[in-house]
């Protein structure tokens, strides 16, 4: 039977080399965060832009904290001392409904730049240790290894605990989420995708309908996975069904957050105007995997990926055609239109977790 074509059932118990590989790896992120945030604060700086963090994000998200502290409000619906008052959910980005926002409420000790600081290595650390769990349900110690320190060194994940941490503060829910569907497909076991959905909803409705997309890819993968690369429609059927169930689900959790959320965008947005042009968007951008605000990967490394399409196997046939479509077409990015920050190629950042499990594999299919 072909290696690629080989069925899992459920995730393997760690043993000694995993934890030792995890702590590694772990100590390897922590030690570059510290290093970075040490470094900066050396040369009497800190750790973080002075624009968009320092002035925006950090002094909104106390602001958010302080009126907490006045109202034991979790989710408030009006701002009255920012200007002449604001609606709350024109905030919604900034952390209004954010767990990890809501989780500096607790820690009144610490200064919310501090508290910035400790989310941020918290979701490298996450997101390390997820990627790795995620990874080890089909490879083994050595390659999930391999696949976790892909994801830490890529270029999104650290340059963007220093310039725009919402870019990158769902990836910790992302990860479960695609740990959800493994549970989903493979147990129909759907609590984990369901809460993760909310929490993703929660941090980053711009990033909701990218997640939503690479959840997509990976479930396409996992059911050619299960079915043993063979199509049925009845299963295929029963399988989409409980996926987007699942997904409208999570969504509808966070729905009071949400539609006051787009309610105001809506109202906000009302008079703009949108030039699109179709054709454009169906034609191959290669330069915007290569931008630091996007998914950011080499052109070897897109080599790679792409061997997997020369493979015998329909789950990474289909799963790299997917992926290329969605990080080379700009058609794609019209997923970034549900904010007015700019640069709507940032949207890619979600279909990392995807770009290393086809890069690992592909590395097995070359060995």
């Amino acid at each position: 039977m072909n290696r690629f074509s080989k069925t899992v059932k459920q995730a393997p118990k760690l043993n000694k080399y995993d934890y030792l590989v995890l702590f590694i790896i772990e100590a390897l992120a922590l030690g570059i965060m510290a290093f970075l945030i040490l470094y900066t604060h050396h040369l009497g700086s800190v750790y973080a832009t002075t624009s968009d963090i320092v002035l925006q994000h950090i002094p909104l998200a106390d602001n958010l904290r302080q009126l907490f502290y006045q109202t034991h409000q979790l989710i408030p619906q009006f701002i009255p001392n920012l200007g002449g008052g604001q609606n709350a959910f024109y905030f919604t980005y900034h952390g209004l409904a954010n767990p990890l926002v809501i989780l500096t409420y607790f820690l009144p000790f610490l200064s919310m730049y501090h508290c910035w600081l400790l989310i941020m290595t918290l979701i490298i650390l996450a997101t390390v240790g997820l990627t790795y769990r995620w990874l080890r349900f089909r490879f083994s110690w050595n390659w999930a290894g391999a696949g976790t320190l892909i994801m830490l060194l890529t270029m999104p994940l650290l340059l963007h605990t220093h310039y725009h941490y919402m870019f990158i503060d769902y990836m910790p829910w992302l990860l479960l989420a695609l740990i959800g569907v493994d549970k989903a497909l493979y147990k129909h076991k759907y609590i984990l995708l369901i809460i993760s959905l909310t929490l993703i909803s929660l941090t980053s409705y711009y990033y909701l309908p990218t997640c939503i997309l690479a959840i997509g890819i990976y479930s396409t993968f996992v059911y050619f996975e299960k079915n043993d690369l063979k199509i049925n429609v009845k299963q295929l059927g029963k399988d989409i069904s409980r996926i987007l169930i699942s997904l409208l689900l999570g969504i509808l959790l966070a729905a009071f957050c949400l539609l006051p959320t787009a309610f105001t965008i809506i109202q906000s947005s009302a008079s703009r105007q949108y030039n699109i042009n179709l054709i454009e968007l169906l034609i191959p951008n290669f330069n915007i995997i290569s931008n630091g605000y996007s998914i950011n990967i080499s052109i070897l490394a897109l080599i790679i990926v792409t061997t997997l399409i020369f493979s015998k196997s329909k789950k990474y046939f289909i799963t790299t055609v997917l992926f290329l479509a969605s990080i080379l077409f700009p058609i794609f990015e019209i997923f970034a239109s549900t904010s007015s920050t700019g640069l709507p190629i940032k949207a890619l950042i979600p279909l990392l977790p995807i770009f290393c499990l086809l890069a690992i594999s592909s590395l097995r299919f070359i060995e």
